[in-house]
């Protein structure tokens, strides 16, 4: 049986592409971040999209909010996105998949 290091050197590209993965979900949240503390604890959206609640609030003009192109303002799927949200959608997908890809292939080698 190969030992972990083996192993880890086998499947590099694979755990260089989960750290990038977990680099760009990191950003995702670094967005989210600043666009919620630039805006007193709540996410600005766009107006006319959603309602006004606890967490949210609507804006008319890019003026009235702080970093504007972080909200929520992209449109897909029925609902309204900022780019953070697709960021951490983007990292999530990525190291989801390719942790079943490398659990499907050491099982495949009767590794783990």
């Amino acid at each position: 049986m190969p030992t972990l290091r083996e192993q880890v050197k086998e499947h590099s590209f694979i755990f260089f592409i989960l750290w990038l993965a977990t680099i760009v979900i990191l950003l995702g949240c670094t967005f989210q971040f600043k666009v919620i503390i630039g805006n007193g604890g709540k996410m600005p959206v766009k107006y006319g999209v959603q309602h006004e609640d606890a967490d949210h609030f609507t804006y008319q003009d890019a003026s009235d909010v702080k970093l504007p192109i972080l909200s929520d303002r992209i449109y897909l799927f029925r609902s309204f996105y900022s780019i953070g949200d697709l960021v951490i959608i983007l990292g999530s997908t990525t190291f989801f998949i390719l942790c079943a890809i490398l659990i499907w292939r050491l099982r495949k080698k009767r590794e783990w």
